[in-house]
Formats: structure tokens, C-alpha cells, sequence
């Protein structure tokens, strides 16, 4: 049994909305990377990668392929980020989206996008997006992307600092 976590038993349930949270380094983020690569290269279906605000992007964006390439898990395959989107290579493969602006991309279409990674959905100084509900928000990207597809899933993942959260609170989980 690895040490790190592995996000097949999750995918296996078959839901659109899907919950991690778990000991920090404990791979889960690292793990979704690789099912959003995984995915592509066989399918070449896309993934968009969540953050709550532009600079947690603006912070993605110097190093959002480097835990992926020093794994050396995928040595023949080339990672890359132009502006907001990244690249496997050369060819598109996900987008980087700020929840925080998504109303920027309400009228866009993402018919290649079948899966939704919230990175860090608890902040750990607790600090949801104002101007109204946050987990309303996500919902809102969630209904953008997948419009009327059932092909589509939602992973949201966070570390265990507090199991007590504005989604969870939505959501009605204990």
C-alpha cells in the first residue's frame, strides 16, 4: 500500500461532485495531475485546474508541471503553460481559472473538459470569496463548463486543517 493517496476508489463511485481532503504532502493534488495527464494522452479530453484568486494563477504558473516532470512519470511527454492554459505537448489540455473571475468565462464553452480540480477549497486562513456564496460560485463554473453533459466531474481537494467548511456547510456533510 503506498504511503501517497491514489484517487481511483473516489473516481470509481461515478459522481460529479467529489470531496478529498487529507494530510498536506500527502499526494492527493499530485495524484489528480496525473488522471487529468493520464486522461488526455489516451482521450485527449481537458481539465480545468481551480484556484480561488488570479495571484494563486499568476503563483501556478511557474511551477504547475514541475512535481509532474521531476517525477519523471511521463518521460516521452512534453508539460507547458501559455498565458492560462497548459500544454501537453503542444496541444491544449487544460485551463488555469481564478474562481474569483470566472464570470469572465460564463459564455465560453469547454466541450473538451470533463473534469473540474478546486485546488485548495478550504483556505487555511479561512477566507472564502465576498459577494455571496462561494460554494454557489463553484456551482456556477461547475453549470459553465458542463452546460447539459453528464460526461463531467468535479474534484475538489483540500488539507485537513479544518473539517468544518463553507461547502461542506452548503452541502450539509458531516
Amino acid at each position: 500500500m503506498s504511503k501517497y493517496y491514489d484517487i481511483s476508489e473516489l473516481l470509481s463511485y461515478n459522481k460529479i461532485l467529489n470531496f478529498i481532503i487529507g494530510q498536506r504532502g500527502g499526494g492527493k493534488t499530485f495524484n489528480a495531475k496525473k488522471w487529468c495527464i493520464n486522461d488526455f494522452l489516451k482521450k485527449e479530453n481537458e481539465f480545468i485546474w481551480v484556484r480561488r484568486y488570479k495571484t494563486e494563477i499568476k503563483q501556478l504558473k511557474r511551477n504547475f508541471w514541475d512535481d509532474i516532470i521531476g517525477a519523471n512519470l511521463f518521460p516521452s511527454v512534453e508539460f507547458s503553460i501559455r498565458g492560462d492554459l497548459l500544454f501537453i505537448n503542444n496541444k491544449k489540455c487544460g485551463y488555469l481559472v481564478a474562481l474569483s473571475s470566472f464570470q469572465n468565462i460564463k459564455s465560453a464553452s469547454f466541450p473538451k473538459v470533463n473534469k473540474i480540480i478546486y485546488d485548495e477549497f478550504v483556505p487555511e486562513n479561512g477566507q472564502y470569496l465576498t459577494g455571496g456564496c462561494e460554494p454557489e460560485k463553484f456551482l456556477n463554473l461547475m453549470d459553465t463548463v458542463i452546460r447539459d453533459r453528464d460526461n463531467c466531474r468535479a474534484v475538489l481537494i483540500a488539507n485537513n486543517i479544518q473539517v468544518s467548511n463553507a461547502y461542506f456547510s452548503y452541502f450539509g456533510i458531516r
